[in-house]
Order: C-alpha cells, then sequence, then structure tokens
C-alpha cells in the first residue's frame, strides 16, 4: 500500500482554525473591508493590494470576505470574483467580466430587480462579443470594423450601430444596478499572472467598460510586475498611470521574519516523525544555525516555505538517515531560491567538497581543489539577486566548509554533511546510489545488537561489505557501540564466511584496503572508547574466541605490536598498553595453542585470514606452528591449501597481484629443495589449475609470478 505525500497546492489561508491567520493580517483586512463598506451606494471606487508573489494578497482577499460575512445581511456587499488569467485570450476579456458579474449578482441577489440587472450585464457584454471592442481604446474604429465583419449590407450597418450603442447600453446597466441598492465588491486577483498585453487590458478595462456606481474593486498584483508590463506597452510612466486608475494603492503589510518562522516550524512539525528523528548528533541544532546564518534571509513569503516544503517531501525519504537534515533543508532553499547556484553545485560538486562523486583525488588536496574553483563560484554568486549574495555566501560556507580556506574542518560521513562527497551526491540525487550503504542501517547496527547478525548476512549478500565497514569505522568516531564484545563476534563471525573470503580474494585496486583489516579498525575503534578496565575485559574476550580465527589473529598482532613484538621501538609505554605483560603473555600462548587445534582439524584453512595466521605463528609462537609442518606437506591438499595461504605476496601497478616466496620462508616450511620437490610434483598434476598453478610455479622457479595470467615478472 503507497503512503500518499501530502503537498501544499498554493492555496490561500481561509482564517479559520483550521487554516490560521499566521502573518497576524485580519486587522488590516479588516480596515479594507470596514472601508469599502463607508464608501457610498451610489460611488465606484477602486482599490489595490500590492505584494510580490507568494506573499499572501489572495489570503487578505478572503480574510476581507470573512469580514464581510460577519455583517448584518442587509449591510453584506455581494462579492464577486474574477480571475482574468483564466480567460483564454486578450479579446474576451471583457464579455468575461460582464458575464462573471451578472451571474454573481442572479446568484447571491435573488429578486427581479437583480434579474433585471444581470440581464443589462448580458447584453452589454453582447456588444463586445460583436465588436470585438478593446476596452479603453476609441471606439468607432473597432465598432466600424467589427461590424463591417458582422454586417453584409449598408442598411444593415445602420440598424446595428443603432443596436450598438455602448453609451445607451451601459447606461441602462447603472440604472439596473441603482435600483438593486446593492453594494458590490469586485476582487480581481492575480493580475501579475497575465502576459503583459493582457495586464494592460484588463487595468484599462476597470475604468473603461466597469466604471460602475456601487461597483468597487479590489486588484491584486505584483507592482513591479504589473509595472514593467505597462512600460513594455508603450506606457511610460506606469505608476502615475495606475494612480490614475486606482483610487487608493494599499501595500501588504511587512512580513515579520518571526511569523515566517512561526509558518517554518509549523510546516517542520508536520513531517514525518521519521524524518525529524535526531539520526545525527547535534542535527536539529545545525538546523537553527543555518537557518540564522542563511536560511531566513532567503524564505521571504509564506508561498516560499510551501514549496520548499513540497521539494522536501520529495526529496527527503530518500536521503533520510543519509544527509543530514539540516544540510537537506539548506541546500533544498538553495535550489528554491537561487537556481544558478544549485545548479552549478549540480554540474560542479569538486567546487564545493574538492572532487568529484566516486573518485579520489591524489594530486591535488581537496582545499586546493575547492580553492581553484573560486573564480567560477563567484561568477554564479553574482548571477542571484544583490540582496541574495552576502546571504547566499554565508550559507554556502556553513555547508561547505573547505570554501573558507581558514576552515579547519574535514568533512566526512558519519554526521550526514553535504560537506562530504558522499552525503552531497545522495542529497542531489535523493536517494542512495545502488552501491552505497544507508547509514541508518551503520547506526543500527551500532546501537541494536539484535539487528546485527540480520544485517551483516544483508550486507555481504547484496555484496556491500567492503562500504557498510568503511561507514562503520567512521561513524563508530561519534557514535558509542552498545555491547563491543558482541559487536566484535558478530564482526569476527562475517569475515571468516565464504563471502568475505570472496570479496577479500577479488582483484583490488592499489588504494583498497582489505576487507579484515576494515573490518578489526571498526573493532579496534570501539575497543579505544572503552574505559581502561572494560578495554582489558574486552580485548581479552575477542583474543581467546578460537572459534573466530582471523579476527582473533588481527587481536593478538595488535597487543604484539603495542609489546614491541614487530619493532622494539616502538613498544608503547606500559601505561599506555592495553594489557600488562603477564596477562598479555598468557593471552597469546592460549591463542597459539587453539590455533595449533585449527591446523590439526583444519578449520584454519576456512579462515579467510588464515594466512595472517601462519605468519604470526611463525613469528610469534614458532615452536607451536614447526610440528605441524611436515604432515601438511606430505598431504596435497593441505599443501595446496598453505602455500594458497603464504604464498600472495603483493601487488605491482603492472600487472597487479603477485606471488613470491623467499628464502627464509621456503626454508621454515620444509626447505628449499623439498618445497621445489613437491611445487614439481604438484605441477605435474592437471587437476592443479589456476592461481594454486601460478603459486607452485613461482615456487618452482624462484621468481615473482603473476595471478592474473601466470607471467613471471621482469626481475
Amino acid at each position: 500500500m503507497t503512503t500518499a505525500i501530502p503537498l501544499h497546492t498554493d492555496e490561500p489561508i481561509g482564517g479559520g482554525n483550521d487554516s490560521p491567520d499566521l502573518l497576524h493580517r485580519v486587522d488590516f483586512a479588516s480596515r479594507i473591508a470596514d472601508a469599502i463598506i463607508g464608501i457610498p451606494a451610489d460611488s465606484g471606487f477602486v482599490f489595490s493590494i500590492e505584494g510580490q508573489w507568494g506573499s499572501g494578497k489572495t489570503s487578505v482577499l478572503n480574510l476581507i470576505e470573512r469580514r464581510f460575512n460577519e455583517l448584518d445581511e442587509n449591510c453584506r456587499p455581494l462579492v464577486c470574483n474574477y480571475n482574468p488569467w483564466m480567460i483564454g485570450n486578450v479579446e474576451d476579456l471583457a464579455q468575461s467580466y460582464l458575464i462573471q458579474l451578472a451571474s454573481s449578482i442572479e446568484l447571491n441577489h435573488n429578486s427581479d430587480v437583480a434579474m433585471r440587472a444581470a440581464k443589462e450585464l448580458i447584453n452589454y457584454s453582447s456588444i463586445f462579443s460583436a465588436m470585438r471592442l478593446i476596452p479603453g481604446a476609441e471606439p468607432w474604429a473597432s465598432m466600424v470594423k467589427g461590424v463591417f465583419d458582422v454586417v453584409g449590407t449598408a442598411t444593415e450597418k445602420v440598424a446595428d450601430l443603432k443596436k450598438l450603442n455602448t453609451e445607451k447600453r451601459r447606461d441602462a446597466v447603472v440604472t439596473a444596478l441603482n435600483a438593486l441598492e446593492c453594494r458590490i465588491v469586485v476582487f480581481i486577483d492575480d493580475l501579475d499572472r497575465l502576459p503583459p498585453k493582457e495586464v494592460f487590458e484588463m487595468v484599462r478595462l476597470v475604468k473603461a467598460v466597469g466604471d460602475f456606481p456601487s461597483v468597487i474593486y479590489v486588484l491584486c498584483f505584483d507592482p513591479e510586475y504589473v509595472g514593467s508590463a505597462l512600460a513594455s506597452n508603450q506606457i511610460n510612466q506606469s505608476q502615475a498611470y495606475l494612480d490614475k486608475v486606482i483610487q487608493t494603492r494599499l501595500t501588504l503589510p511587512y512580513i515579520d521574519k518571526d511569523d515566517l518562522l512561526t509558518i517554518l516550524n509549523r510546516e517542520y512539525d508536520l513531517l514525518p516523525e521519521e524524518a525529524k528523528r535526531e539520526y545525527f548528533n547535534g542535527s536539529n541544532e545545525r538546523l537553527s544555525v543555518l537557518y540564522q546564518v542563511g536560511i531566513r534571509y532567503l524564505l521571504e513569503t509564506p508561498r516560499d516555505i510551501k514549496r520548499l516544503f513540497n521539494r522536501l517531501r520529495f526529496v527527503e525519504p530518500g536521503c533520510r538517515s543519509e544527509v543530514n537534515l539540516a544540510d537537506l533543508i539548506a541546500l533544498e532553499t538553495i535550489a528554491l531560491k537561487v537556481p544558478t547556484i544549485y545548479d552549478h553545485i549540480r554540474r560542479n560538486p569538486s567546487a564545493y567538497v574538492g572532487q568529484q562523486f566516486g573518485s579520489v583525488n591524489i594530486i591535488k588536496k581537496p582545499t586546493e581543489v575547492v580553492e581553484s574553483f573560486m573564480d567560477e563560484r563567484n561568477a554564479a554568486l553574482s548571477s542571484t539577486p544583490p540582496s541574495f549574495q552576502y546571504h547566499v555566501q554565508e550559507l554556502l560556507q556553513e555547508i561547505f566548509p573547505l570554501i573558507n580556506s581558514n576552515d579547519s574542518y574535514t568533512p566526512g560521513n558519519s554526521d550526514g554533511r553535504v560537506s562530504a562527497p558522499d552525503r552531497l551526491a545522495i542529497a542531489l540525487s535523493s536517494g542512495l546510489p545502488s552501491r552505497e550503504v544507508a547509514l541508518g542501517v551503520v547506526f543500527d547496527f551500532i546501537k541494536d545488537p539484535s539487528k546485527r547478525k540480520s544485517t551483516i548476512d544483508q550486507i555481504f549478500a547484496a555484496e556491500k561489505s567492503k562500504r557498510f565497514f568503511e561507514h562503520l569505522r567512521e561513524a563508530i568516531r561519534n557514535t558509542p557501540v552498545v555491547d563491543v564484545v558482541h559487536f566484535a563476534g558478530v564482526i569476527g563471525a562475517a569475515i571468516d564466511t565464504p563471502s568475505a573470503k570472496q570479496v577479500e580474494n577479488a582483484p583490488r585496486g592499489v588504494f583498497d584496503f582489505s576487507l579484515c583489516k576494515q573490518a578489526w579498525w571498526a573493532i579496534e575503534s570501539s575497543l579505544k572508547k572503552l574505559n581502561p578496565s572494560e578495554r582489558s575485559d574486552a580485548i581479552k574476550a575477542v583474543a581467546a574466541r578460537t572459534d573466530l580465527i582471523s579476527l582473533s589473529t588481527f587481536a593478538i598482532s595488535f597487543l604484539h605490536a603495542q609489546h614491541g613484538g614487530f619493532q622494539d621501538e616502538r613498544a608503547l609505554p606500559e601505561d599506555q598498553r592495553w594489557l600488562d605483560t603477564t596477562t598479555f603473555q598468557q593471552l597469546s600462548t592460549s591463542w597459539a595453542n587453539a590455533m595449533s587445534n585449527a591446523i590439526t582439524d583444519g578449520s584454519i584453512f576456512s579462515a579467510t585470514e588464515c594466512g595472517v595466521v601462519f605468519s604470526r605463528l611463525k613469528r610469534f609462537h614458532p615452536d607451536v606452528l614447526t610440528p605441524h609442518i611436515k604432515a601438511i606437506i606430505d598431504d596435497n591438499l593441505a599443501l595446496d591449501r598453505l602455500v594458497t595461504a603464504i604464498g600472495p605476496h603483493g601487488m605491482d601497478s603492472i600487472n597487479g597481484r603477485f606471488v613470491s616466496f623467499d628464502a627464509g620462508t621456503l626454508e621454515f616450511y620444509g626447505g628449499k629443495e623439498q618445497l621445489k620437490a613437491r611445487a614439481q610434483a604438484r605441477l605435474s598434476d592437471t587437476s592443479v589449475t589456476g592461481e594454486l598453478r601460478y603459486i607452485y610455479s613461482a615456487i618452482e622457479s624462484g621468481k615473482r609470478v603473476y595471478l592474473i595470467d601466470g607471467s613471471f615478472a621482469d626481475d
């Protein structure tokens, strides 16, 4: 079942409880309504309510009408709402207006007098149908042309001229309206939606055609647009022209920023609860900062806010828990109000985050890349309205800190900010790329032990394990892990599965990290956050897990490094080591004995990092490993597994992964000559194929062999 997305349809407010006046304009509207009521019944009048698009002009009309409805029926005016932008062409404006007015009178004032007034208006409108008289133009030229088109003979022309006597028809309308003894208020909204020619004709219509006693007009428009429309129709002094038509020009009250903030908060509260969850630490506080820095200056009208949240209702679900909602709102505000900047971000993300999506710049630092785009960013900024430029620049510097060369902030994924290339890519595409891992999944894995097993199974099934561990390590920096031992155990079990082994053994570039190392780094990061006592207990529990061969080996290797097992000069001071020397030595011996058992039962060869296990036994516990060597060498299957584990040695930029064996390794595992003889024997077996054959070739030849095709490297 699909969930409907609640969108704003740009409906104006009605002023009731379900559509309140959040801009506090009811008093302004009431004053206009009372002024209209105070105009003599036999007089006409023209008001205007002026303001930019989306500032609430139509809402004020509704509030005026609401005020009328509160009056006693005897003094309540008749309201006609005329929307000229719904008319097909300029020639129909006069006729359509008169018909609309007639219809409003007939529907709202049920009497013979009203019927008479409506009939006279219809008769008057028929003139404009026949003549196509353009309102306000010198009538006889249009009249003669219209009659000539309709009538065929000279005598018929005379008869029609009598019928089309505009003054006579207009006088009949005036008489009928006076008899009606009712004040009529005509709301003409959205003049600023009309093409310039129709704006010009509509303004003239009010004076030339519709100037009736007891009819009061309220025109709503953006004065800047209407002024330019009149100017394009050769009205050089457009404001003076409007002053001749409109007796009282009113400007909408200034929209207080606090009122807009009330509307903004109201819209935010209407977002789904899942959207408003604080997926990233401090995201609510960040939203407040971004609002104060720039958003508040860009959102100028209620319509801006409604349009912003319409966009968010489409974009946010695909970015939920992936992109910080504060950054997403800021980015969508830029898209709405300064689309040239948003387009530049889309086309040139590296100008803001220092790299293109899906790539790593190894030549320049991100700060250097961003700096190189300064002139291009400034050019994009200069194309925005001057009143916005400072605030847009401030907002951009806040969401893309690399723009400010003095800022030392390092973008990352764990806080969901769009300054991280991966998060910006999600925000701009309104969802996760196909190979991306949801941060929400990562955070759930950290916080909820009950979800860990199913989550990691799904991650490997979707072939997203490497990305998962990249995010996991970064997320742990700011998010405490619940039950670290359980966390490590689930990861440890996962990296010794066939799926993990397949990922680890797949060809990879020189910049790719080992999957198992990424997994261990995540566990190491979680252990570092514990206090010394908890950390000591946890590392002992992890290193003692004989069922988690690869994980326990990484843990023991880490402890050996702290105690100088690889390089004495790198040994940590005793007070910085996770375990004291005695406890560490006991743990290392227990691990070695467990690995010895794993060699005996063959389970060691199922471990993804069994090569590391042999390497660490060889270095730290050779006495444990040596007794197993003869049995391994004499067994073909065991030997195949051993050389596969200890053989692959590295990669280069020529042909990728290669295998080679140094003399010391061969000597330890039974001696060079014995292993060479065994390699020759295995190569004579036709069942030995692929990488295994190349590994034996390296032993037999003593050379470096590429695993891609078995070719020898040039020494």
